[in-house]
């Protein structure tokens, strides 16, 4: 099972850009980063810094969703094997 923590760090970091520019929004060393990849527990004030940077991406990214209505969450219809009418 995936670790939620770890997948926020990973989600970070690919919203800042990379190790470096995540760990100065942080306030951290590199070392400490690629601890708490390997599964070392994040202290919760850094915790909490990286849920705001993932909740703010998201946030830009629906800022600029353009639909009027959520999306239809349907299935597309099934595909008859060959040879079926």
């Amino acid at each position: 099972m995936k670790d939620p923590a770890r997948e926020a760090v990973k989600r970070a970091l690919a919203i800042c850009g990379g190790a470096r520019l995540l760990c100065a929004r942080l306030g951290v060393s590199a070392t400490r980063l690629h601890a708490w990849l390997d599964g070392e527990e994040i202290p919760q004030p850094q915790l909490l810094k990286i849920i705001d940077i993932v909740l703010a991406d998201h946030d830009a990214w629906r800022a600029q969703d353009r639909r009027s209505e959520p999306r239809a969450h349907t299935r597309p219809p099934k595909r008859q094997p060959a040879g079926v009418l």
